[in-house]
């Protein structure tokens, strides 16, 4: 039987710790029920550094743009972001190929970060772009936030 691999939340977990975020899981799951319950309904992980407090939903690539979409239709992800120092990201974990053709792959993040307008609408920060991570060579980048 072959090993699973680690989850977008884990990946993205390791990720933040790497870059000196001191960060948490906040998604529940209820045994009960067999659900997975976020943080005020859409956030995976809370993270920390200096002032900044930022709030990720974590998933696999395909779901990115239904992920960003349930964000910004959340009434409570507007409370999130009514805060200067709370920052809101979608990150999202696929893989590819290093070389055209080859064999070899790594996991790509895509990240978007959510903002909110002067007019009160939750939209994606178009200049925010996706960056690359190789987490057997480390960091290609200098922050995620």
């Amino acid at each position: 039987m072959r090993a699973k691999g680690h989850s977008p939340t884990q990946r993205t977990l390791a990720a933040l710790r790497a870059d000196g975020w001191t960060a948490e899981v906040v998604e529940r799951y209820n045994h009960f029920s067999r659900t997975r319950k976020d943080f005020l309904n859409g956030i995976d992980i809370v993270a920390i550094k200096g002032e900044i407090t930022l709030g990720v939903q974590c998933t696999s690539g395909a779901n990115h743009a239904a992920r960003v979409a349930k964000l910004k239709a959340l009434p409570e992800m507007a409370l999130w972001l009514v805060s200067n120092n709370r920052k809101l990201q979608v990150w999202s974990w696929s893989k590819h190929k290093v070389k055209r053709g080859g064999k070899q792959v790594r996991w790509t993040e895509r990240i978007a970060r959510l903002v909110m307008g002067a007019d009160g609408i939750i939209s994606v920060d178009p200049v925010y772009k996706k960056f690359v991570m190789d987490l057997t060579n480390g960091l290609d980048h200098v922050s995620f936030y």
